[in-house]
């Protein structure tokens, strides 16, 4: 519900709006998207006509948690991003949730070390997989950058191990792949240690063949 109060210029001038919930002014563009609509509203109003309809809607995961009533202290789920949670109740608290839920991963990494994680703090996954929370796989992160630093470095190794031949581009599936020699012959280990032993850092020694 907006007031067009004037409109500057012709086809390209911007006009003025006033929401009629709060009274807010605004200058935007002028646009016939603008014009055709019937209510116009500030975002903070929007906000909360969207909250007021979503009201009773079913929750994102409704289909993976169970309701209240039925959930078991020790019961696991997977979340929409991957990860394994697991229910708590009250003392997911001192994990930093109070929902009852605790991340996995998070939860192996706080008893490990005795202590709360900070909310910056975040984990890695060492070979990619979300569901090994193993805490041989899991690295504790002091902070996003930290965390994406990680994940710089590992795609460095990756372009590295392409110019040696160890990974290929698949231009018909547009995606990186292991070179058929890695894949399919499984090249013998000594053999693979020379071939990356040109990238920057690798000083490992060469395996005993006693």
């Amino acid at each position: 519900m907006v007031k067009i109060i004037y409109s500057i210029g012709s086809k390209k001038g911007k006009i003025v709006l006033k929401c009629e919930d709060c009274g807010e002014i605004r200058e935007t563009q002028r646009n016939t998207a603008i014009l055709e609509k019937e209510e116009h509203p500030c975002r903070a109003c929007s906000n909360k006509r969207n909250g007021k309809n979503k009201i009773g809607k079913p929750s994102w995961n409704s289909g993976h948690r169970k309701p209240q009533d039925e959930r078991q202290l020790g019961s696991i789920y997977q979340n929409h991003h991957g990860y394994y949670e697991i229910y708590l109740a009250g003392d997911s608290v001192k994990y930093g949730r109070k929902d009852g839920y605790v991340l996995m991963h998070r939860k192996v990494v706080q008893d490990n070390i005795e202590r709360p994680l900070g909310e910056k703090e975040l984990i890695h996954h060492i070979d990619g997989n979300k569901l090994n929370n193993d805490l041989s796989n899991l690295f504790l992160c002091s902070s996003m950058s930290h965390h994406r630093d990680i994940h710089n470095s590992l795609e460095e190794v990756a372009f590295q191990l392409y110019h040696l031949g160890l990974i290929t581009f698949d231009h018909e599936n547009q995606s990186y792949k292991l070179a058929p020699s890695v894949s399919n012959d499984r090249v013998d280990a000594c053999e693979f240690r020379k071939r990356l032993r040109p990238i920057k850092g690798y000083d490992n020694p060469e395996p005993s063949l006693n």
